[in-house]
């Protein structure tokens, strides 16, 4: 369900996203190490944000990112939720978050 990208840092190409998925998911990130987290919803996947608040809440928890990759006509400036139309640019972002704890700020 979950490969691994870089070190800390895992993707997940969803289906489908109901309360199963995430249940399963947290089930998956409670099992490893504090880990950064891609979903990429680029292959048109509806994005419903309702059922992934758990998983949202689990990484701000754990002091770790989720972010979401979606269409560049989606992407949309949230306060809640980091979205970004392509997979490097969520590497980016989680490297340079990376970065900022490893100094502590």
């Amino acid at each position: 369900m979950m490969e691994a990208l870089r070190d800390g840092i895992f993707c997940v190409y969803p289906e489908t996203v109901d309360a199963n998925f995430s249940s399963k998911l947290l089930h998956d990130l409670k099992s490893k190490n504090p880990c950064d987290l891609i979903l990429d919803f680029s292959q048109n996947t509806p994005l419903k944000k309702g059922c992934l608040k758990p998983i949202q809440d689990f990484q701000e928890q754990q002091s770790r990112v989720l972010v979401l990759i979606v269409d560049s006509d989606h992407v949309t400036a949230d306060e809640d939720w980091i979205m970004v139309p392509t997979q490097t640019e969520a590497l980016d972002y989680i490297s340079f978050e990376q970065m900022q704890r490893d100094l502590g700020t």
